[in-house]
């Protein structure tokens, strides 16, 4: 029903309900503001924006008045979010601890680990990633070296003149303090200008510190698959053994006849020409392939022999190490190592060695040669090499095993390599499994010696 102003005319007879009739009667009279109607009828600025929409199509007589009141509205909203928010900061703050770890300002030293060294080395030199001095009394040198790189080792110093090594807040301790943690930690917070505990800088430094962790993590897996990849390069671009070659001639020599036993390992190639180190020179090698658990090429082991075969590549082939000044290691490796194994022979279940039977004994290997030795003198055994001691405590082996029996080497009691050892019998043992070992007699340094006869 129009009258002749064309407003609606209602009474009770229009089927409106009496909050809809309310809210029409606001808006007829010129009442343009939603907010203010609800007030008024008692109602939500929703729905008296819809009961207007649904019942009156009138254009809106104030098109600007109601885009004020929109903005009005969403400012408001925005501000009532910025306030929730600040309320929710405040309160994450009070529950923060104020007490800062060992752990964070370790992260956050490594940050800065290049300014802290040359603060307590002023003679120090940079050899490329690294810094470098003579040992921790500070003298010009050579011998301890800190890499400040961006990668996962950042931040980490070893002196190769002594036993000293660690990372920046223990060479802190040692250098500064003489192995006084706690003054070493009242420094480090000083440096760090955390040390008078304020809130609001901690909280700055914690979420710096989390941020370059977070890129250094992300850098140093980058470096780790870059790692991977090349030493998956090398392996294929080794040769697959065969009879009479340099690396068969090598193992022949070690009294290891691939031949006898029918079948030379498939993780085994031949290289003719594999450059040592950076920029070295180009020397024949037998290379490996390390493999984890799961079955991925993660490293390469390298084993430099002479061209004939006649032995390792001694230091007239690959040369002397620059800072120690001992002879060149024959044997490296690259790539991702940790937790992977070298299949040195499946023996009698060739399956890959996640899936051998249950209680399947494996026998596993420091080295190549000792594993190789104890397969010839029993093919039907699962050998496998832990590449180095270090590497024992991580290596990754199936839930179903047997026994875990280690073809033992007579390090000296009390040695780096005797403790690595037992650290590693003790990570399996707490595991569940059973630890055992095949020793070789004193006078003998290990399984292909004793073969050979060699004392």
């Amino acid at each position: 029903m129009l009258d002749g102003a064309g407003a609606f005319e209602r009474d009770l007879s229009d089927g409106l309900a009496d909050y809809e009739r309310a809210i029409l009667a606001a808006w007829d009279r010129g009442d343009t503001d939603y907010d203010g109607i609800a007030r008024e009828v008692g109602c939500s600025a929703y729905t008296a924006r819809k009961v207007v929409e649904r019942y009156d199509d009138r254009p809106d007589p104030d098109p600007r008045r109601s885009l004020q009141l929109v903005n009005a509205r969403f400012l408001a909203a925005i501000d009532a979010a910025r306030s929730r928010a600040a309320q929710a900061e405040r309160r994450a703050m009070r529950r923060e601890p104020q007490m800062i770890s060992v752990g964070e300002i370790e992260n956050m030293l490594k940050d800065k680990c290049e300014q802290v060294f040359w603060e307590i080395f002023p003679n120090a030199r940079k050899d490329g990633h690294e810094l470098c001095i003579g040992s921790l009394a500070g003298e010009p040198g050579q011998s301890l070296r800190m890499n400040i790189g961006n990668g996962s080792k950042r931040g980490w110093w070893k002196d190769f003149n002594g036993p000293g090594k660690g990372d920046v807040l223990i060479l802190i301790r040692e250098a500064m303090f003489a192995g006084d943690m706690k003054r070493a930690v009242a420094w480090a917070k000083s440096y760090l200008r955390i040390d008078d505990e304020d809130p609001g800088r901690l909280r700055q430094h914690r979420l710096e510190a989390k941020a370059n962790a977070e890129k250094r993590a992300a850098a140093a897996e980058q470096e780790r698959q870059k790692m991977i990849a090349g030493a998956v390069r090398r392996w294929h671009q080794a040769r697959v053994l065969q009879p009479g070659d340099p690396v068969c001639r090598y193992l022949a020599g070690r009294g290891i006849d691939l031949i006898a036993i029918g079948r030379a390992p498939g993780s085994l190639r031949y290289h003719p020409g594999l450059v040592y180190g950076y920029k070295g020179p180009e020397v024949p090698a037998m290379v490996a392939m390390v493999t984890n658990l799961a079955g991925d090429h993660i490293a390469t082991h390298r084993t430099w022999i002479a061209p004939d075969g006649s032995g390792k590549a001694g230091p007239e082939l690959i040369g002397f190490d620059e800072k120690t000044g001992d002879p060149n290691d024959p044997k490296k490796v690259m790539g991702s190592p940790l937790g992977g194994h070298v299949s040195v022979w499946k023996g009698r279940h060739r399956c890959p060695l996640k899936d051998i039977p249950p209680g399947t004994d494996i026998y596993v290997s420091e080295g190549i040669e000792d594993g190789l030795t104890a397969a010839v003198a029993d093919p039907s055994l699962r050998i496998i090499c832990m590449i180095a001691l270090s590497y024992l405590s991580a290596l990754e082996l199936p839930e179903q095993i047997g026994r875990l029996i280690i073809l033992k080497q007579n390090d000296p009691p009390g040695s780096d390599a005797a403790k690595s050892l037992m650290r590693g019998v003790k990570a399996h043992r707490e595991q569940g499994r059973r630890v055992f070992f095949v020793e070789p007699p004193q006078g003998t340094k290990d399984l292909n010696d004793l073969a050979r006869g060699q004392a």
